[in-house]
């Protein structure tokens, strides 16, 4: 889903009013179609346009707003949420169903409260940590329960695993990643081919490096030239190779 923005409700005042009879010195009409109110009849006093009228019922109905949530007419106190309007009591939240008076939220399943915003919050922020740990099963169970609640969880992106110093591609869950001797983060396929190849097999080093000069080798394959022991300890290098202390004498 969109980013959770909170707002609060405003409420917006309208009733309904019964006239006196007029008389014949003072006659109220409609402020929108100019029509004299007859004794008895119903009028309604706005301020919707932001200026206080008295109307009859025909422009009422016109200008009248509807609930979103129950798609009736709203007379009396409503709900303002962005350009939505509620009857106060038709504002609840769509997780607890109890009326929403304070903090709320508009997410994918409807409006949520402040405290069911907090929960799925944490609930999204551990999804992040599950698919940062690889976890895809318990991520898939927090998942299955926010969209049985009608939230769409949202996509994690490459910021959240972090990307390879490498190639630059985003890490994706579960995937092996490595760190090389200067301390970089890589996918496997950059750090094998960053990895230095043995002088001997000439295949990457990885793990202990044995270096010799500029060279550098397998712990297994600096071995002497010929007796072909593995080199612990002095040794020469010869044109032939390398000869351990026993062969060079």
């Amino acid at each position: 889903p969109a980013a959770p923005v909170a707002s609060n409700p405003s409420l917006t005042p309208s009733r309904v009013v019964e006239t006196q009879k007029p008389t014949a010195k003072t006659s109220e009409s409609c402020t929108s179609c100019g029509k004299v109110f007859e004794a008895g009849q119903n009028i309604y006093e706005s301020s919707l346009t932001g200026e206080k009228q008295i109307l009859c019922g025909a422009c009422w109905s016109k200008q009248a707003p509807h609930c979103v949530a129950c798609g009736e007419e709203i007379s009396g106190t409503m709900a303002k949420v962005g350009e939505d309007i509620y009857h106060q009591n038709c504002l609840k939240c769509t997780q607890c169903r109890k009326p929403i008076d304070g903090q709320l939220t508009k997410m994918d399943c409807g409006l949520v409260c402040g405290s069911c915003s907090q929960d799925i919050d944490r609930e999204i922020q551990e999804l992040r940590s599950l698919l940062a740990e690889g976890d895809e099963t318990g991520a898939a169970l927090i998942i299955g329960g926010l969209k049985g609640r009608g939230i769409n969880p949202p996509e994690v992106s490459q910021s959240d695993l972090g990307h390879c110093s490498g190639c630059q591609r985003g890490f994706k869950a579960g995937q092996q990643v490595y760190e090389s001797p200067d301390g970089k983060t890589l996918c496997e396929a950059c750090y094998w081919s960053s990895a230095p190849k043995c002088s001997a097999c000439g295949t990457p080093v990885v793990g202990t490096v044995a270096r010799v000069g500029e060279s550098t080798f397998h712990p297994d394959c600096l071995v002497c030239s010929s007796c072909k022991q593995k080199l612990t300890g002095a040794f020469v290098k010869t044109d032939a190779g390398f000869l351990c202390s026993e062969c060079r004498k």
